[in-house]
C-alpha cells in the first residue's frame, strides 16, 4: 500500500465531516478515492473474509438484474454497489497495517470532534431551548448522524484513556461528542453508543472506566441548561416508535412474496416515508433476499470471531465496540448497505474491514497505542 491511497481516503473521510452535503463530499471520494482504489486493487490481500464482503457486495448489485424499479433508480443503485466495493478496497488496503490503523482513529476524532464543535455552536441558541439539533455533511440526518458520533465518540474515549491514563485532549474530545449525540436526540445512536461503552469500559478498565464514563456524563448534565436535559429525556418518549413497528409489519409481507432473491436494491418500501425498512436485517430481506441475508450473517460471524481471537489489547476492544454500536444501530434504522457515499460507511463498513484486519494472536503485534492528539 502506497501513501498516496491513504491520503486519498483520508481525504474523503475528512471531506464528509468538513463538507455540507453528501453530495460535496460524495465529489470528493469519486474524483480522488475512487480512481485511487481502482488503480490499486490489486494490491488489496485477499482472505476469506475479504472474498466473503466483496461477495456480498456483489450479490447486492447482483440484485438489480431481476429487482424491481419503479423510479429509474437502477443506475444510481449501481453506482452506489459499485462505489461501496471501492470504498471497502481502499480500507482494506490502509487499514492492513497497525500504524495506519492508528492514523485513521486520530482522523476519525480530528474530524469527528470538529464536526460537533461547529454544530453545537452553530446551533446554540436552539441548543438552549432544548431543540432537537440537526448536524453537519455526514452528521447531517439525525438517525444516522447520531451513530457516526456514536462511533467517533467511542474512538475518542479508547484513545483518551488507552493504558489507563488520561489524555486530556481526547477526552475533552470524547465529552463534546457525547454532548452531541445526546442533542440529537437520536434512540439508536443513544443505544448504540451506550452498549458499546459498556463493553469498552467493562472489559478494559472495569470499575475505573465506568467511573470516569459516569463522570463525563454528570459533568456533562451539570452543565446543560435544564431546558435541554428536559426534552432530551421526554422528546425520546414522546416519539414512540416513529412508525417502526408498522413499516416493519409491511417490509415482512413484502419479503414473504419474494422471500429468496429479494425485490431488488432499486425497489421502494411504499408504505415507509423514506421508502426503505428501518432495520439492517429486514432491509437485507428486503433488498436481497435470503441470500444476502445468510451471507451478511456469515460475515458478522467471522467478523465476531475475528474480534473474539485477535490479540488482546486496546485496539480490539475499539474494533469490538464499534462493532456493538452497528449492530445496535442496525436493528431500528439502515437501508441499503451498499448505498453509495455516506455515514452508513463509516456506520457500519469500517469496523467489518478493522475487525478483519486485527492479528489473530494472544498478543499484539508490538506495542498498541494511540498517537498523541496535536
Amino acid at each position: 500500500m502506497t501513501p498516496w491511497m491513504a491520503f486519498a481516503l483520508a481525504g474523503y473521510v475528512a471531506a464528509a465531516f468538513a463538507l455540507p452535503s453528501e453530495a460535496a463530499s460524495s465529489l470528493v471520494f469519486y474524483v480522488g478515492t475512487l480512481p485511487a482504489a481502482a488503480l490499486a486493487w490489486r494490491r488489496v490481500r485477499l482472505r476469506g473474509g475479504e472474498a466473503l464482503v466483496l461477495a456480498l457486495i456483489v450479490w447486492s448489485g447482483l440484485t438489480l438484474c431481476w429487482g424491481e424499479d419503479d423510479g429509474q433508480r437502477s443506475l444510481k443503485c449501481l453506482l452506489g454497489a459499485l462505489a461501496t466495493a471501492a470504498f471497502v478496497l481502499a480500507l482494506l488496503m490502509v487499514l492492513d497495517a497497525a500504524a495506519w490503523r492508528r492514523q485513521f482513529a486520530s482522523l476519525l476524532v480530528v474530524a469527528g470532534g470538529g464536526n460537533a464543535v461547529f454544530v453545537l455552536l452553530a446551533n446554540a441558541p436552539g441548543l438552549l431551548r432544548g431543540e432537537r439539533i440537526l448536524g453537519w455533511g455526514v452528521t447531517k440526518q439525525p438517525i444516522l448522524g447520531g451513530s457516526v458520533m456514536s462511533a467517533v465518540c467511542i474512538t475518542a474515549v479508547f484513545a483518551g484513556l488507552d493504558r489507563g491514563r488520561l489524555r486530556p485532549a481526547y477526552a475533552a474530545a470524547a465529552l463534546v461528542m457525547a454532548g452531541f449525540v445526546l442533542a440529537m436526540q437520536s434512540r439508536g445512536a443513544l443505544a448504540g453508543f451506550a452498549g458499546a461503552l459498556l463493553l469498552a469500559v467493562g472489559c478494559r478498565w472495569k470499575w475505573r472506566g465506568v467511573a470516569s464514563c459516569c463522570a463525563a456524563a454528570a459533568a456533562f448534565l451539570a452543565v446543560t441548561p435544564e431546558a435541554l436535559r428536559r426534552p432530551v429525556l421526554i422528546g425520546l418518549l414522546a416519539r414512540g416508535t416513529s412508525h417502526r413497528l408498522e413499516i416493519w409489519a409491511a417490509s415482512w409481507a413484502l419479503i414473504k412474496e419474494r422471500p429468496l432473491f429479494g425485490h431488488g436494491l432499486a425497489a421502494n418500501l411504499p408504505v415507509s416515508p423514506t421508502g426503505f425498512p428501518h432495520s439492517l436485517f429486514l432491509s437485507l430481506l428486503f433488498y436481497s433476499g435470503a441470500v444476502g441475508l445468510l451471507l451478511f450473517m456469515a460475515l458478522a460471524g467471522l467478523v465476531t470471531w475475528r474480534i473474539l481471537h485477535a490479540a488482546r489489547g486496546a485496539e480490539r476492544a475499539w474494533v469490538a465496540a464499534l462493532w456493538i454500536n452497528s449492530l445496535v444501530a442496525g436493528v431500528t434504522d439502515f437501508g441499503q448497505i451498499t448505498k453509495g457515499p455516506g455515514p452508513l460507511w463509516l456506520i457500519l463498513w469500517v469496523p467489518i474491514v478493522l475487525a478483519l484486519r486485527l492479528p489473530v494472536g494472544r498478543r499484539a503485534e508490538g506495542p498498541v497505542h494511540w498517537p498523541e492528539a496535536s
